[in-house]
């Protein structure tokens, strides 16, 4: 289930919601790690979101047109915190990511 957050615009629609899903909840540091990134509708219609900036812990990278982005996992142990944002749109929930 997806929750997201609405701010009513002058449309009466919604901003869209982001979810960012990495391809595994853990990663050794100096991994590759490849998330997706999704915007949800107020009617709980998710599609794939270009350019939203990813961070995972000190790492950052940028989604392309199919919503997917790959991140160096950094030099770490431990838990990492995963978010996504991008304009106009609702910052993901944090994920946690462990790395070893």
């Amino acid at each position: 289930m997806t929750w997201f957050w609405c701010v009513l615009g002058s449309t009466d629609s919604c901003q869209r919601t982001l979810e960012v899903t990495p391809v595994s909840g853990s990663a050794a540091a100096g991994s590759s790690l490849k998330v997706t990134v999704r915007g949800y509708d107020d009617n709980g219609r998710g599609v794939n979101v270009a350019g939203a900036a990813v961070t995972l812990g000190s790492a950052t990278a940028t989604t392309a047109a199919d919503g997917t982005a790959t991140l160096t996992v950094p030099a770490a142990s431990g838990r990492l915190r995963l978010t996504a944002t991008h304009a106009g749109m609702v910052e993901a929930f944090p994920r946690e990511v462990a790395v070893s």
